[in-house]
C-alpha cells in the first residue's frame, strides 16, 4: 500500500489536524509500504532548528513510521521549502526534487507539490525564484530563530491578502503545462497538491487516457489523502481511512 498526503499545513493553531495526521501515520506504520508527503507538511517552516510545537511531535511520529519499515518520501512545498537534510536525517525521509517519477502499480507516475503547475500566477513564480535562491536561503537561515518566525509570519499574512485578490483560475494548474509534463515524462498519472481542490481528473492526450490526482488541504476538518493498493486507487477521507466517523 502507498499513501499520499499533501498540504497538511500543520500548525500550533490546529492541534486537531496534527492529532489526525499522527493517527494516520500510526496506522500507516502497520500497513503501508510507502508514504509520500507532497509538500506543505507545515504551515510554514523557518529552519530545521525550529523545535516549536508541533515539529518535535511530527518528527517523532515520522521516525516511528520509518523505524517500522515504511519508506518515507518528502517533497517541499511553498510553505516549507526550507525543510532540509537535518530534518530528513532525523526522520529517515528521502527528500525529493521538484518532479519525481515513480512506479505505482506498474504505471509511470509523476509526483510534485503542484505550485510549478500554476504558471499563470506569474507574481508567485517570480517570488518562488527569489526564495528558492540558495544564497537568499543561507542568509535567512543565519538570522535568529525569533526573527525568522516574525519574517515568515508577516510574509504569510501578505501572501494571504494577495491571494484573495487573485482570480481562482490564476491559482489553478495550467492544463497545457500538465499535458506537456505528462508527455515529456511519458507518464499517464500525475499526483500533486497545492491547489486545495481534491479530485481525480481524466485527461486525454493524443487519444490516450491520463489522470491527474489532486490531494486535499488539511485545513479542512476531514481532509482527503490518496490510497493505492493493488487495483484500488482512490481519494479517501482521513477519518474514513482510520475507520471512524468525522
Amino acid at each position: 500500500m502507498q499513501l499520499f498526503f499533501s498540504d497538511l499545513h500543520l500548525s500550533p493553531t490546529r492541534p486537531k489536524q496534527v492529532n489526525l495526521f499522527l493517527k494516520c501515520l500510526e496506522k500507516a506504520g502497520k500497513e503501508a509500504n510507502s508514504v509520500f508527503i507532497l509538500g506543505d507538511l507545515f504551515d510554514f517552516w523557518v529552519g530545521d532548528d525550529d523545535y516549536r510545537y508541533p515539529s518535535a511531535e511530527v518528527k517523532q511520529a515520522l521516525r516511528l513510521l520509518t523505524s517500522a519499515g515504511t519508506h518515507l518520501f518528502l517533497s517541499v512545498g511553498n510553505r516549507d521549502f526550507l525543510l532540509g537534510d537535518e530534518f530528513a536525517e532525523e526522520t529517515r525521509a528521502v527528500l525529493l526534487p521538484d518532479y519525481e517519477m515513480i512506479d505505482l502499480g506498474g504505471e509511470r507516475t509523476l509526483i510534485t507539490h503542484g505550485d510549478l503547475l500554476c504558471t499563470k500566477d506569474r507574481t508567485y513564480q517570480r517570488f518562488r525564484k527569489v526564495v528558492r535562491n540558495k544564497f537568499i536561503q543561507k542568509l535567512f537561515l543565519s538570522l535568529p530563530l525569533s526573527l525568522r518566525v516574525n519574517i515568515a509570519s508577516k510574509t504569510q499574512n501578505e501572501t494571504l491578502k494577495s491571494t484573495k485578490k487573485k482570480p481562482m483560475e490564476i491559482m489553478d494548474v495550467e492544463p497545457d503545462q500538465v499535458k506537456r509534463l505528462l508527455t515529456r515524462h511519458k507518464s499517464t498519472l500525475l499526483i500533486h497538491g497545492h491547489t486545495h481542490r481534491p479530485a481525480i481528473h481524466a485527461i486525454e492526450i493524443e487519444g490516450k487516457k491520463h489522470r491527474r490526482v489532486v490531494l486535499g488541504d488539511w485545513c479542512d476538518p476531514n481532509p482527503y489523502l490518496f490510497i493505492c493498493q493493488l487495483d484500488d486507487q482512490r481519494l479517501i477521507r482521513a477519518n474514513d481511512y482510520l475507520g471512524k466517523p468525522p
